[in-house]
């Protein structure tokens, strides 16, 4: 699929241009980068109801946290942790429980933190329920 690029993501360009699509895909370029920011343009109202992260690489040192934000307001429980230890490939994912609703070209960014010294990338699902905005 066509993808957009914004500095540092690579954001899926058919589940943001298809207004029925109910997940935004994006990938982080340097899990390294500790506090980072890296965002994209929420194109569509809803409720976030899931936010999952797949890192690339085992996490061997420190762990790495996704920390998300809309319109620079933290999402409650929107946090997903990947812990020392963990094997490339495996999802993590957090399911919000406030400040998850999202209004039409809302901003949604996200911060990498934790620690984590290994390199690798990282894909991330956004999960939004645009029945329920």
């Amino acid at each position: 699929p066509a993808q957009v690029l914004v500095p540092h993501v690579s954001v899926h360009a058919d589940a943001i241009d298809a207004l029925k699509a109910d997940s935004i895909y994006a990938d982080i370029s340097n899990i390294i980068s500790a506090s980072a920011e890296f965002g994209a343009v929420d194109v569509y109202a809803g409720t976030i109801t899931r936010i999952s992260v797949i890192p690339t690489a085992a996490i061997a040192t420190g762990n790495l946290t996704v920390t998300f934000y809309i319109n620079g307001v933290g999402i409650t429980d929107g946090v997903v942790t990947v812990n020392n230890g963990a094997a490339a490939g495996t999802m993590h994912l957090t399911v919000p429980s406030g400040a998850n609703v999202t209004a039409n070209h809302a901003v949604l960014a996200w911060e990498i933190g934790g620690g984590n010294t290994t390199a690798g990338r990282a894909s991330i699902r956004i999960t939004i329920d645009t029945t329920t905005p």
